[in-house]
């Protein structure tokens, strides 16, 4: 099989494992905030090509992201992490990436065009308002990540996992502190679960991290504790079937005597 058919292969699994249901939202949470300093090698970490495939396989054929973290201290934990994440977004091509650093309300109508929202490590609690604008926001097929922090940030988590209730997730960050070994507080963990969410992705970089339970794991620790997972709000995702794998060649075949979708040029591009 050609490295050209290898791809498209790998395009269309990826784009028939996420939902295709109106009114179906995704809500991922991370137990670490430092998933991020593993894309540009802050911190003396180790840079990690897992990490960065795991957030544009987050984004999936999307367009536009807002990512938010309330503060403007580069000293303040979040915010750089903030600006690896919007950077990498908007390194890629026709991606458009928004940084609020203000940590502004999520007023009526804040998310409507957005494909993917990440919130880092909110300070505040969420008004209803503000949940009512996320929940819109699911129930228009967008995708939430929350990055939370080990319990040193409990304050924080507590704030994540009380949004998560209210939106009707069963995700939950836990009150755990998990570091590497006694020589290195950080981990390249190759417990990597299969999913579209993890495509390409052999190992994935953490430093103490907390857990999450509940929804679909995506990335385990050394110890094969849950540190990302991933839950689907007003609606069931399938499990691949015969029928999904028929569609996969079928559509093969169609691409070779066609010109390619719009839908599958986003994706091809970030995969060349």
């Amino acid at each position: 099989m050609s490295v050209i058919i290898q791809k498209l292969v790998a395009i269309l699994l990826i784009w028939l494992g996420f939902p295709q249901f109106a009114g179906a939202g995704i809500v991922i949470v991370s137990g670490d905030i430092n998933i991020a300093n593993f894309i540009d090698g802050s911190y003396d970490l180790p840079i990690t090509q897992g990490n960065g495939n795991f957030l544009r396989n987050v984004l999936s054929n999307g367009t536009t992201v807002f990512v938010r973290m309330e503060g403007t201290d580069p000293i303040i934990s979040g915010v750089h992490e903030a600006r690896v994440i919007n950077n990498l977004y908007n390194s890629i091509g026709g991606v458009t990436s928004i940084l609020d650093l203000s940590g502004n309300a999520i007023t009526s109508g804040r998310l409507v065009g957005v494909d993917l929202f990440i919130d880092i490590l909110p300070p505040n609690s969420y008004s209803s308002a503000e949940l009512a604008e996320m929940s819109n926001f699911l129930a228009d097929s967008g995708t939430l990540l929350f990055l939370g922090e080990n319990v040193g940030a409990y304050e924080s988590n507590a704030i994540i996992n009380q949004a998560l209730l209210a939106l009707g997730s069963s995700l939950q960050l836990g009150n755990d502190l998990i570091i590497g070994t006694s020589s290195r507080p950080w981990i390249l963990s190759p417990n990597v679960v299969n999913d579209p969410f993890t495509f390409g992705i052999s190992s994935f970089g953490y430093a103490y991290t907390n857990t999450v339970s509940g929804g679909r794991p995506l990335v385990q620790s050394l110890d094969s504790r849950t540190i990302i997972a991933y839950d689907t709000i007003g609606a069931t995702v399938p499990e691949p079937t015969t029928l999904s794998l028929c569609g996969v060649t079928w559509l093969i075949v169609g691409l070779g005597a066609t010109r390619r979708h719009d839908r599958f040029r986003h994706c091809f591009q970030r995969l060349v």
